[in-house]
């Protein structure tokens, strides 16, 4: 039996993307501002937060919760572009410092009776000439948006329609905030000449769209899950890893990428046990002493002692 292979299609940066295919899909006349930050609900008139009752969206609430206490308090940042992050504005700050990080400077009044200093415009006068920015050009000013955790999850849904056509069997990521799609391409890559040509061909078709992705392949759903959950500086976009060679990939990656529960990474951490190939040379019989359920069968899939089917 041909042995299973895995494509995580991961989009880093999930909720901004998916604010930006709405925006495009809703306003046609107007272009996404490119400063962006969304937030978690606002409080009404009494200073209850209200949050849908769906039990995927409450799950990605409760583990945004964990990655960021300022959410538990009150309206706090989930995601920001590139440019609202040059601003100084952060996921996991509250929405009021984020506000206040991000208004714009005032210029400095003249002082009473003295004219103000002459600017220099032929640098400027270049700058229009040449279509480009001056480098003291006034920043965009964020957007602060309300984050929709079920109109992010539906986008992905939606996505696993056009990149079918790689894989028959096309999945959504189960963990709570989703960023990624699962596809089992066991037997496809000869029809695209090469897995790397698959995946290469799957991410042209999404740029077309304006969307950018990384892609992880190998035997299971958890080493494919963590080579494209992985990032470094320079980093390809694309990262195969060759059949009946996963662990041995896995090993110098981060705890990080072995879809853990974030109470089981502090007590790793606390440990000392900050990469996958540690964690997987822990007895197994010995984990269920410290860390949770959940964890015991990361390890066994990581291992590729169990089986995990695409849902």
């Amino acid at each position: 039996m041909e042995p299973s292979r895995i494509l995580c299609l991961r989009f880093p940066n999930w909720p901004i993307q998916a604010h930006r295919l709405r925006f495009s899909r809703d306003s046609d006349a107007h272009a996404c501002p490119a400063a962006i930050a969304l937030h978690t609900p606002l409080p009404d008139s009494t200073g209850v937060q209200h949050v849908s009752a769906d039990a995927d969206v409450l799950r990605d609430l409760a583990l945004l919760r964990q990655l960021f206490p300022a959410a538990r308090s009150g309206p706090a940042i989930v995601a920001v572009s590139g440019p609202a992050w040059k601003q100084g504005v952060r996921p996991g700050l509250p929405l009021a410092e984020a506000r206040s990080l991000a208004a714009p400077l005032q210029p400095p009044q003249a002082a009473k009776g003295k004219p103000a200093a002459p600017q220099k415009q032929t640098s400027r006068s270049a700058a229009a000439q040449s279509g480009k920015q001056p480098v003291n050009a006034p920043a965009e000013q964020v957007q602060f948006v309300p984050w929709n955790a079920a109109a992010d999850r539906e986008e992905l849904r939606l996505l696993s329609d056009p990149v079918r056509r790689f894989a028959p069997i096309v999945g959504l990521d189960s963990l709570p905030l989703p960023d990624s799609l699962l596809l089992n391409i066991t037997g496809c890559g000869p029809l695209f000449g090469g897995e790397e040509q698959l995946a290469q061909e799957l991410l042209q078709m999404l740029r077309a769209s304006q969307l950018a992705g990384r892609v992880g392949i190998a035997d299971s759903i958890a080493a494919a899950w963590a080579v494209a959950h992985t990032d470094s500086p320079g980093s390809p976009p694309i990262v195969v890893v060759a059949t009946g060679t996963s662990v041995k990939q896995l090993n110098p990656l981060p705890t990080a990428a072995a879809r853990l529960a974030v109470s089981d990474l502090e007590i790793l951490q606390h440990l000392g046990i900050v990469r996958i190939g540690q964690l997987l040379a822990l007895p197994v019989e010995d984990l269920p002493a410290r860390l949770s359920a959940e964890c015991v069968v990361r390890v066994r899939q990581l291992r590729g002692d169990v089986y995990e089917p695409i849902d």
